[in-house]
């Protein structure tokens, strides 16, 4: 059975029966808009468990997740949840110890890129490896939001850096 399958099997014989238990009964739309009208982009990072991390509860808020947490890359998924779900506040939360902070440049990342795919261009895929450091990659990535033409003017926008190590966020500034 590959570890997809024993994902599936979870879903349908343990999450199945707590989620008809305890969020089904107690709503008859779970689906969206986020209670909380939040959006959190972050990391893909399978060390961050944004609900738990947060104290979130089940529906409270989109969690957009791409590698290394790169604003740019979530745009898509940002704009359809600001824009047809109604959120009002991003949170961009990077984190220490991130695997786009590996790379030694854009070009570097895109030439190993290339050589694994047996010499299949990846030059239209922006990598956007995070050179800086954390706390720089989420001031860069609130800049972008604060001119992008997409994000709501009256969006509530707050940066995050969290440390993987001692389980803690701060904000940036």
């Amino acid at each position: 059975m590959s570890q997809a399958e024993k994902y599936a099997q979870h879903c349908n014989e343990v999450y199945s029966p707590w989620f008809a238990d305890n969020v089904m009964s107690k709503t008859t739309n779970p689906g969206p808009p986020p209670t909380a009208r939040v959006a959190i982009i972050t990391c893909m990072d399978a060390r961050l468990d944004v609900f738990k991390m947060f104290g979130m509860g089940w529906g409270e808020a989109h969690v957009i997740r791409v590698g290394g947490g790169r604003v740019p890359d979530a745009l898509r998924s940002l704009v359809a949840s600001e824009h047809v779900l109604n959120t009002n506040e991003i949170m961009v939360v990077h984190h220490t110890d991130c695997g786009f902070s590996k790379a030694k440049s854009e070009d570097v990342a895109k030439t190993e890129m290339k050589e694994s795919l047996g010499g299949l261009s990846v030059d239209h895929i922006p990598i956007m490896p995070i050179l800086v450091g954390p706390k720089k990659s989420v001031e860069d990535d609130l800049a972008f939001l604060r001119v992008c033409p997409y994000v709501r003017k009256d969006a509530r926008i707050s940066g995050w850096v969290y440390e993987t190590v001692k389980g803690t966020i701060e904000q940036v500034g």
